[in-house]
C-alpha cells in the first residue's frame, strides 16, 4: 500500500497484491481522504465572477450586444431567484474524480429541505 498525491485529486491509496503461489495479481486505487465537508456555494461561486468580470465589459451600441446583455441579465436574475429560493432547479453533478458525496440523511423518508 502507498498513499500518494495525484494532480487535481486528493490523496489516493494505491494497493497492489501479488501471489507467488498462484501468480494472481491485483491493483486497486481508492480515495485516501475522508468525506469532504458540506459543499455549498456552487451558484454563488458562479454568480460572483459573472457579475463583476463579464457583465460590465459586455456593453455596446449595437442591437446584438443589447440582446446579449438582456440574456445575461435574465440569466443572472434566474440565478438570484434560485439563491433566494424563489425558483427550484435540479443540479446534476458530474464527478469523474469521485470527490463528491451526496447523501439523504432522512432516507427512506423524503428530504424536507
Amino acid at each position: 500500500m502507498k498513499v500518494t498525491q495525484r494532480p487535481y485529486c486528493k490523496e489516493v491509496l494505491l494497493m497492489v497484491t501479488s501471489c507467488n503461489a498462484c501468480g494472481n495479481k491485483s491493483n486497486e486505487v481508492k480515495s485516501g481522504t475522508g468525506i469532504a465537508p458540506k459543499v455549498e456555494g456552487i451558484l454563488t461561486t458562479l454568480k460572483s465572477p459573472l457579475t463583476t468580470i463579464i457583465i460590465p465589459y459586455s456593453s455596446g451600441d449595437s442591437e446584438k450586444l443589447n440582446s446579449d446583455q438582456n440574456q445575461r441579465t435574465s440569466f443572472l436574475n434566474d440565478i438570484s431567484a434560485i439563491l433566494a429560493g424563489d425558483k427550484f432547479v435540479t443540479i446534476a453533478l458530474d464527478d469523474p474524480a469521485s470527490n463528491c458525496y451526496l447523501q439523504n440523511i432522512c432516507a427512506p423518508e423524503p428530504d424536507p429541505q
